[in-house]
């Protein structure tokens, strides 16, 4: 990922450190980029100027994503090696050693590719933060007398890293596959993310270091229906997680609040916004295997107007208002599938001090 455009706002209350500006400056700051990002300042084709940040020590030389939690990124390496936590605010860096071959399963050596998710998040009682790293061990492909046949099964493992002890542990699957997914998002102690086969959403809490699950209940959303997404977002409430459901030009805004433990049933879901967005020719051909003209990656709230951010077929970005109704294609191009958005809180907490 080549570039990465970042949303930046107040200090969210919820960090564990102090922001080093007065709320005067907090308020000017908020005024600057909410005009910065109000969609008529986009509408209009202006931008800002897009810096470029590029690990370059990681093992692939390929950001495979980037997490946040708190203000901190966690940019995911693409494969078993470094990593690395950066705090944009302060261009504080930390580097994630990888893990050591004792951790892992298997090797490239002995026939074995990696596909590496990863989860990041903060510990409110120790004051640490850590990383779930998921480990798909795949088989290569060997060929002999002309029948191609896998080298072995597929192997799962987690590893679970912490700032405190600076190492990586090797941590027990759960006893259902809990695959993890890009896409993750933070929310009091505890990593979400939409599981394998999209019904159930998974979290993994960073304060107890385990794992749990609920049923995805969208009242609408027919699992019949193949031809519906759905992608979850992070939404500036507490204890609520934000839900996208599309398909073709109709897309569906949903909350789910958190009011007990999710896994006994303690959610309870608001659909926010529903509309339909004419996607022009520019948004590229739709096929049998690409359907979506319009991919959802960012989605917040202005008062009365959402702002849906989303990449088309060109892997081109757009955005959406729902005041508007109007869809505004943007300047800015991406590699396939490596566009990426995220809305961090600006913080002071140093990488290295926790």
């Amino acid at each position: 990922m080549r570039k990465l455009l970042l949303k930046r706002a107040p200090h969210n209350p919820r960090c564990p450190g102090p922001i080093v500006r007065s709320a005067e400056e907090d308020r000017i700051l908020a005024q600057q980029w909410l005009s910065c990002l109000s969609v008529p300042h986009l509408l209009s084709g202006r931008s800002e100027e897009a810096k470029d940040f590029q690990p370059r020590f990681l093992s692939s030389g390929i950001v495979n994503y980037v997490n946040q939690c708190l203000g901190l990124l966690y940019f995911v390496d693409n494969g078993p090696g470094a990593s690395l936590v950066w705090n944009p605010y302060t261009k504080a860096q930390r580097y994630i050693p990888p893990p050591t071959r004792a951790d892992v399963l298997h090797t490239p050596e002995v026939g074995y590719t990696y596909n590496v998710t990863s989860c990041f998040g903060y510990d409110p009682r120790s004051g640490a933060f850590k990383v779930l790293k998921y480990v798909n061990h795949v088989p290569q492909i060997i060929e002999e007398d002309g029948i191609a046949y896998d080298n072995g099964p597929d192997e799962e493992q987690y590893l679970l890293y912490s700032t405190q002890t600076n190492r990586w542990v090797d941590f027990p699957c759960p006893e259902f596959s809990y695959q993890l997914e890009h896409g993750s998002v933070y929310l009091n102690g505890c990593g979400f993310w939409i599981g394998f086969g999209g019904d159930i959403v998974v979290s993994f809490s960073f304060l107890d270091e385990n794992f749990s699950s609920f049923p995805l209940n969208i009242p609408t959303l027919n699992r019949r229906d193949h031809g519906y997404r759905v992608i979850m977002v992070e939404v500036d409430e507490e204890n609520a997680l934000g839900f996208v459901v599309y398909k073709e030009s109709h897309f569906q805004f949903w909350t789910c609040v958190i009011n007990s433990e999710p896994d006994d049933g303690g959610c309870e879901w608001l659909k926010r916004w529903e509309f339909c967005v004419d996607f022009p020719e520019e948004c590229g051909t739709s096929s049998l295997f690409t359907a979506v003209k319009g991919r959802p990656l960012l989605v917040y709230e202005n008062g009365d107007e959402l702002v849906m951010f989303m990449v088309n077929l060109n892997d081109q970005l757009m955005v959406y208002s729902s005041a508007a109704k109007e869809l505004k294609l943007l300047s800015l191009f991406s590699y396939p599938r490596a566009l990426q958005l995220i809305s961090y809180h600006e913080t002071s907490i140093d990488p290295n001090s926790v």
